[in-house]
């Protein structure tokens, strides 16, 4: 465990990081997190506000947001958790103005976990790793503002590092909770619930190792109590609204219900599969990009070259640890990459490819948690692909938002 002078160092260095960063980004496309700009696209207050006037629908149509069309009236057609946040805010402030500073607060609190994380596991170079996931991939895209498509995700992340954090530290019941948040912000986090298990059981039977696992969920088994409260409630919100526990509202999406073959499909699969691949067109002196089904994941997420770089690597060094947990994870991710795929798009206009962001809390810390701690040859080179993501996803973003592309 690293001593608090050096705790404090990284923390310095990762604010510094953080500022600079979107100091930059917000001076040049005016998202400041308390300016309207930052809540421009704000399904989640108006919700929360319709919620608090007592009507799950929003009373009327927004057109220049993405609303589900159900009975005739209007709804938001994302997960709802975001807004029990901006609920809880408006009940105590009787504003709905905190889109963007909901968001700059979960990046911050984001990094934090992340370093916690770190720590947990007495890495090396903290801050860098934390720069790294943070500055240097496509969350800095996501976490500029508070727009309804965003702010999803960027919660989603921070929640999804928080729910390994207290697995890590074998507390189950914020772990399960922390997890159901991101799962009502992105519902394909559903899919890391064994990986949350793997790491808590890991962890107790460090200090009770005649305890099997079906021991510890007889003595632990409250931890699951406000999950299903949780869960309960999203499935009373689905169930009001479209008549369906399961339905959130999406699939009453005009793009889903006017599709032929709706919402998920097989056959998408494959025509989506090469848009992760894609890189920009060079044409008459220029360079394009698709800002329609994103591009290539590691142009703006390089994380993904290194852990395949580490993972390869180490492996043939046969320095890998818990290989376990390593195969647990490729599986899920598989799934989970199957599922992205099989959605009819890979999202809307963006920089980068954001639905793979949703992916990136537990490969960061499979890789963290498998890699040797000491100094490695291949160090070198993740410092040149943090300064090819941060250099791209600053300029990126910038330029998306400043419609310069």
């Amino acid at each position: 465990m690293q001593n608090n002078d050096k705790r404090m160092s990284n923390l310095g260095i990762v604010l510094l990081g953080l500022a600079l960063v979107y100091g930059v980004i917000f001076n040049i496309t005016g998202f400041f997190p308390w300016s309207d700009a930052a809540g421009t696209y704000n399904s989640y207050s108006l919700q929360a506000q319709a919620w608090l006037e007592g009507r799950l629908d929003l009373g009327q149509n927004y057109s220049y947001l993405e609303l589900a069309i159900y009975g005739g009236k209007y709804y938001v057609s994302f997960p709802p958790f975001p807004s029990f946040i901006f609920y809880i805010l408006g009940l105590l402030t009787h504003s709905f103005q905190f889109d963007g500073l909901v968001a700059m607060i979960s990046t911050l609190l984001g990094a934090y976990y992340l370093m916690e994380i770190l720590y947990s596991l007495n890495k090396k170079h903290v801050a860098f790793w934390t720069l790294f996931l943070m500055v240097a991939s496509n969350l800095v895209f996501v976490s500029s503002n508070g727009w309804v498509w965003f702010i999803a995700q960027n919660l989603s992340f921070t929640l999804s590092v928080m729910a390994i954090y207290y697995a890590m530290q074998a507390k189950g019941g914020l772990s399960f909770f922390f997890w159901a948040c991101s799962v009502g912000c992105r519902p394909f986090q559903v899919i890391y619930f064994p990986m949350l298990v793997y790491i808590i059981y890991r962890k107790w039977k460090q200090e009770h190792k005649e305890d099997t696992l079906v021991m510890l969920v007889k003595k632990k088994l409250y931890w699951a109590v406000p999950t299903l409260i949780i869960a309960g409630v999203y499935m009373w919100l689905n169930y009001a609204r479209f008549g369906s526990i399961f339905e959130f509202g999406h699939n009453y999406l005009p793009e889903f219900t006017e599709s032929e073959l709706g919402q998920f499909n097989i056959s998408y699969i494959f025509s989506n599969f090469s848009s992760i691949f894609r890189l920009a067109e060079y044409n008459n002196g220029t360079f394009s990009y698709c800002k329609f089904n994103g591009m290539a994941i590691w142009v703006s997420m390089p994380i993904y070259i290194t852990y395949v770089m580490y993972l390869l690597y180490f492996k043939g060094k046969k320095q890998l640890e818990d290989t376990g947990l390593i195969k647990m994870h490729l599986v899920l991710m598989l799934v989970h990459v199957l599922l992205i795929l099989s959605h009819k798009t890979l999202g809307g206009w963006q920089f980068g490819n954001r639905y793979f962001i949703d992916l990136l809390p537990y490969l960061f810390y499979v890789l963290m948690k498998t890699t040797p701690n000491e100094d490695d040859p291949i160090y070198n080179y993740q410092i040149i692909l943090f300064i090819f993501g941060l250099t791209t996803n600053i300029l990126g973003t910038i330029a998306t938002y400043q419609e310069w592309l």
